[in-house]
């Protein structure tokens, strides 16, 4: 900006946007809130996922290759932090990843191609699933996978946790596998 403006500022906005930027920060900026799948790699992911009024727990091996599933909650009731899925239906495998999308495709006969969107929500303690798209047979579905933080807090910090950490935020549950 210039120190001797040739014109007056105006008190009122211009109905055109300005070519040139803002000189002060915006109150609200906006903020990328995509977690980098490649930088989760390795974890894995249980958590709730409600479809036509049915509760399930799902779980999401984020590696080439690995698996998204889910068990049906008995009574709808679900424990999915205890839930081994050992009797879990395999939805699709990962095929590949794209910044904070997970491209996968179906396993087996009754399995689905689709896609889960990572994103980071610091306002929720453990991993949440909700329903973006489509879901049935024979239709693709999309997901979004909701993380309190993108990468876990380093164990030897180079700086002092922030407020969120200090007060103790529950741990997600992200195992490696």
């Amino acid at each position: 900006p210039s120190t001797s403006p040739s014109f007056v500022p105006s008190s009122t906005p211009s109905k055109e946007a300005s070519s040139s930027p803002s000189v002060f920060s915006s109150a609200v900026p906006s903020i990328d809130n995509f977690c980098r799948v490649d930088e989760l790699v390795g974890n894995t992911y249980q958590t709730e996922l409600e479809l036509d009024n049915k509760k399930y727990c799902v779980k999401i091996n984020l590696a080439r290759g690995g698996r998204f599933s889910y068990v049906r909650c008995p009574r709808n009731k679900c424990d999915c932090a205890n839930e081994d899925f050992t009797s879990a239906t395999i939805i699709s495998t990962i095929k590949n990843r794209n910044k904070a999308t997970v491209i996968l495709e179906k396993d087996g006969l009754t399995g689905e191609d689709g896609t889960i969107i990572v994103k980071e929500d610091l306002s929720i303690t453990e991993p949440t699933m909700t329903v973006i798209g489509q879901i049935g047979p024979g239709t693709d579905y999309e997901l979004e996978l909701s993380l309190p933080y993108c990468k876990e807090p380093s164990a030897s910090p180079s700086e002092a946790p922030s407020a969120y950490w200090a007060h103790g935020a529950t741990e997600i549950l992200a195992m490696n596998m």
